[in-house]
């Protein structure tokens, strides 16, 4: 969906439906779904990469003249800053009986079950930017994640050998 970083979804789904007979006047029916969707995504990949792109100049250069992502452009922390791994599992069971005691006079028993399983993983790495002389400094990167805000500091200037 997005030329830098990497987002997929994938989600499978399995249905059954399974009758029987018990007796000539009880009958059972059961319904079971399960349902995976697995998503992964740059971890800058949210609210605030949206209300940011939306600014940018299309002056703005994406590499600059030494080949490192710009600073400004965010290229860096799609690629480069983290993923955001998520896993849902929702398991769903139905059943129902019919009993039929005296003829044309049913009984209906149901009942249902639902289970959901959520697992999310986020990874958050530190991204550094370039000076014109390749000297690396730490870039300030302020993640939004639901019901909170965080903000990764640095100090201004690394040396990487």
């Amino acid at each position: 969906m997005i030329r830098h970083g990497h987002d997929e979804l994938n989600r499978y789904t399995m249905n059954a439906k399974i009758g029987a007979i018990l007796t000539d006047w009880a009958r059972m029916d059961l319904t079971t779904k399960w349902t995976r969707k697995d998503y992964t995504k740059p971890q800058y990949l949210d609210g605030l990469f949206f209300h940011n792109i939306a600014r940018r100049w299309p002056t703005c250069f994406a590499v600059d003249p030494n080949g490192q992502w710009s600073e400004g452009m965010e290229i860096a922390e799609l690629e480069d800053g983290g993923t955001y791994d998520e896993h849902n599992d929702l398991f769903t069971q139905q059943i129902r009986f019919t009993f039929e005691p005296i003829k044309d006079w049913r009984i209906y028993m149901e009942g249902s079950m639902r289970v959901a399983n959520n697992k999310t993983t986020e990874n958050t790495i530190p991204i550094y930017h370039y000076y014109v002389d390749g000297t690396a400094f730490f870039c300030v990167i302020a993640v939004m994640v639901p019901k909170r805000m965080f903000t990764i500091i640095g100090t201004d200037r690394i040396i990487i050998p």
